[in-house]
Parts: structure tokens; C-alpha cells; sequence
């Protein structure tokens, strides 16, 4: 995962969240995210480089991303409101049934913008998750 030179790629992943009608999560996008310095770059330097690789969207901030935790991929199955079954049981159908352990933690430090990445926990290769909610009327 290396970068020529020594620097890191981070992937930040868009994963969109369903609530309402319907219900789970799925990955909706990756970015991969150059980082020259490697676990050198500073927080702020890094949601600066995270901001710029995504063509599109609202501005993220440091909270806004966490560790991407394939093990919450997936939909909660739901009743048929026109015909309910009295004996619907509802349960969580994962898309991965051996889904990767998270590879990286990521606490960043508010008040101190010049935190390298891999004191906050990153490492070449980590994988972060920015979760969109959106709601489903049904």
C-alpha cells in the first residue's frame, strides 16, 4: 500500500445508512486518499487531503469518520404492511458472512490539529468510514 517514497493511501469509504421503511447499510463509495508524509501528515493535513479526493458532498470534519466495520453491512428484513404475517419474525441479513476485521482505530484529538495520523491510530492501508443516514418513508 506503500505510496512511492514511503507515504500511505487511506481508503475512506461513503457507506449509506436506511432507516425507516427500509433498513441497513451498504457501501456506497471509496475513495483512496494519497498521503506523501505517511503517519508524519498531521489530522488537520489529513482531513484537508480526505476532503479534496472526494469529487463530491459536504465538507467532513475529523468525527465525522470512524473505523469501516464490514460486519455492519447489510439489511434488517421487514413485514409487509398491505398483508402482515402475525408470526414475521424480523432479522439482520449481513452482506458478508466472513466480513474483515476492522484494520485500524481513529481517535483524533479536537483542540490539537498538528496530531500525526498514527498517534490517532491509522496505519498504510486503514480504512475509514464516513455513514450518511438517509430515511426511507413507506
Amino acid at each position: 500500500m506503500n505510496v512511492e517514497g514511503g507515504g500511505w493511501t487511506v481508503q475512506v469509504i461513503w457507506v449509506d445508512k436506511r432507516e425507516g421503511a427500509m433498513n441497513g447499510m451498504d457501501e456506497e463509495k471509496r475513495y483512496t486518499v494519497s498521503l506523501p508524509r505517511g503517519g508524519e501528515t498531521t489530522t488537520s493535513d489529513f482531513i484537508q487531503a480526505v476532503n479534496a479526493a472526494k469529487p463530491e458532498g459536504d465538507v467532513l470534519n475529523l468525527m465525522d469518520l470512524s473505523p469501516f466495520d464490514e460486519s455492519k453491512l447489510g439489511y434488517k428484513t421487514s413485514n409487509n404492511r398491505r398483508n402482515p404475517d402475525p408470526n414475521f419474525a424480523s432479522r439482520w441479513v449481513p452482506k458478508h458472512e466472513n466480513p474483515k476485521p476492522v484494520n485500524c482505530k481513529w481517535t483524533p484529538d479536537r483542540a490539537n490539529r498538528e496530531q500525526k495520523i498514527s498517534d490517532a491510530g491509522l496505519c498504510d492501508g486503514a480504512e475509514l468510514s464516513f455513514v450518511k443516514v438517509s430515511r426511507w418513508k413507506g
